[in-house]
């Protein structure tokens, strides 16, 4: 007797009339990506893109708790300040690529330092890894002890968490003689640009995933507990240095990314995937979800990409929002908030 083919025991939703022609259930899209969902007793920290930040909002109105310990001191309160306290775990800004997150995770373990720590200008000291920055120190030792607040902040943050999500935005990069990757191109917001000290870099698939399995690991020794979750952005270049189209550019840095993801998945089983940049960037991806920018994710597709996020455990698993008028216009603010960054590079 003949055995029947592997295609005819596959769920509907892999097989293209039913899984796509037919309408797309977001729950489905998320099977087999070893995705576990978010339970209500979640405590989240989250870095990457400025996608990334959009989550926020939308955990805490659903009552998961956002890992937030790099507190606004009471004498900025009335101010807007630049990364801002409210849209980070710390204060580590939009974090771009696996490359520069993987630096911070070794130096809030003190493990790495950056050669190039420090801008000085008339206005103060600048940290090139976080050139949003609008209040400067004024003296080194001032920015000395700033910088090893935010760090022990940043370690403090993921100690805390249980589940540590990072969006990955981009492939292309700007790095010091040191390899220290900048979170934007040295001139554009701070700084100056240097040919002979500040060089470009497009990582490749392996260098990715690389990235990614010693991410795992460094956040693993940080807290063991800890789920690794990975999405990627949908948000395309701004720009790009590589002197390519800018769409062709977009594509192949994606493409990169998500390929990557795969690797760093089938070496290690308990990385998860979040499937954000499929939900909105497919044949699937429901009418209105773009700005007219193409650019833009607008809140109905934010809300589309969230709610799949929210029920993959299970809508029990989570309470209505129940949020205060203070609490609710901060995460207005939030989820409308610009990058810093956004008007000076190739940012995704």
């Amino acid at each position: 007797m003949t055995a029947a083919h592997p295609y005819r025991s596959i769920p509907s939703y892999s097989r293209w009339k039913q899984g796509v022609n037919e309408g797309v259930d977001s729950r489905e899209l998320i099977a087999g990506l070893r995705f576990r969902g978010l339970r209500q007793d979640e405590r989240v920290f989250s870095a990457g893109s400025c996608f990334a930040s959009n989550v926020i909002p939308y955990l805490e109105k659903a009552g998961i708790a956002y890992v937030r310990t790099e507190q606004r001191p009471p004498a900025l309160s009335p101010f807007q300040d630049g990364l801002g306290y409210e849209q980070f775990s710390a204060r580590f800004g939009n974090i771009y690529t696996s490359r520069q997150f993987l630096q911070l995770l070794l130096r809030c373990t003190r493990q790495w330092a950056p050669h190039e720590d420090r801008w000085r200008t008339p206005a103060g000291l600048v940290d090139p890894l976080r050139p949003g920055l609008r209040y400067l120190a004024t003296s080194d030792e001032e920015f000395d002890a700033l910088i090893r607040s935010h760090l022990s902040a940043t370690k403090a943050a993921i100690e805390a968490a249980t589940v540590v999500i990072f969006t990955l935005g981009l492939t292309e990069a700007w790095h010091a003689a040191d390899g220290a990757v900048f979170p934007v191109c040295p001139g554009t917001v701070a700084g100056e640009f240097d040919p002979a000290q500040h060089h470009f870099m497009n990582l490749s698939t392996s260098q990715v995933t690389e990235d990614l399995l010693e991410c795992r690991a460094q956040i693993s020794k940080i807290n063991p507990n800890a789920r690794f979750v990975l999405t990627v952005s949908p948000v395309p270049l701004t720009a790009t240095a590589t002197g390519k189209h800018v769409v062709v550019a977009s594509l192949e840095s994606k493409a990169v990314l998500r390929a990557a993801v795969a690797n760093a998945q089938a070496a290690d089983p308990e990385i998860e995937y979040f499937p954000a940049y499929e939900l909105l960037m497919g044949w699937h991806t429901p009418s209105g979800s773009w700005e007219p920018d193409m650019r833009t994710v607008t809140t109905a597709g934010l809300e589309y990409v969230m709610s799949a996020l929210l029920s993959a455990a299970g809508p029990s698993n989570l309470r209505p929002a129940t949020s205060s008028r203070a609490s609710e216009e901060l995460s207005r603010l939030i989820s409308q908030a610009d990058c810093d960054e956004a008007a000076y590079g190739n940012f995704g």
